[in-house]
């Protein structure tokens, strides 16, 4: 049986759309030879100090060797479930998801970005994630929460490396529609096809 991330399944979604992104860099991200970019290191630690945040972000906020100052004015909703992993059996391939927060039928997602641009939400929306995600959780909602951030002066805190500025905060909403199962499926099948010939 075939198992895969639902981050995957956005790879090889981009190395279908993308000429710049060749199929020997796809396959070295799908076996995870690709080093983690400074983007990377800081989303997974800005994700880890998310874990246990709740309410008005105020706070200096430190993991993974990086602290998180927030200037901007925006609130963590204090949602019990977080974390939380699920999978889904598509047709012989299996899909993994693991969301950040999950309310009801409402999942959030956070992402970190060193620029947002209002025009541009469809680098997000497009993406096969959320989708996947709100089918595999049987959601109805989609809350993508992108936190614009700069780096700043670690000023000599214990244990950090890297300091960033959390400057702003932007909300992009997606949600479950008719297809949205099927669509899921039909892609998940595609990428087995092409796995069980590329990824060994």
């Amino acid at each position: 049986m075939l198992r895969v991330s639902v981050s995957s399944l956005d790879k090889y979604a981009a190395y279908l759309q993308e000429e710049e992104y060749p199929l020997a860099l796809l396959l070295a991200d799908l076996r995870g030879l690709t080093p983690k970019t400074p983007a990377m290191e800081r989303g997974h630690a800005f994700a880890k100090a998310m874990e246990s945040a709740a309410g008005p972000c105020e706070d200096l906020m430190i993991a993974e060797g990086h602290a998180f100052a927030f200037t901007c004015n925006a609130e963590i909703e204090a949602w019990p479930r977080r974390e939380l992993k699920a999978k889904k059996d598509y047709g012989g391939i299996i899909v993994s998801a693991r969301c950040d927060r999950l309310h009801g039928n409402v999942i959030a997602d956070d992402k970190t970005t060193s620029h947002f641009d209002a025009d541009g939400c469809e680098k997000y929306t497009s993406k096969k994630a959320w989708r996947y995600y709100l089918d595999i959780f049987g959601a109805q909602e989609f809350v993508w929460h992108i936190w614009e951030t700069r780096e700043i002066d670690p000023d000599g805190t214990p244990g950090v490396s890297h300091a960033w500025e959390v400057f702003a905060h932007h909300v992009i909403r997606n949600y479950r529609y008719p297809e949205l199962e099927a669509e899921c499926r039909d892609f998940a099948l595609e990428y087995k096809q092409f796995a069980e010939q590329n990824v060994p």
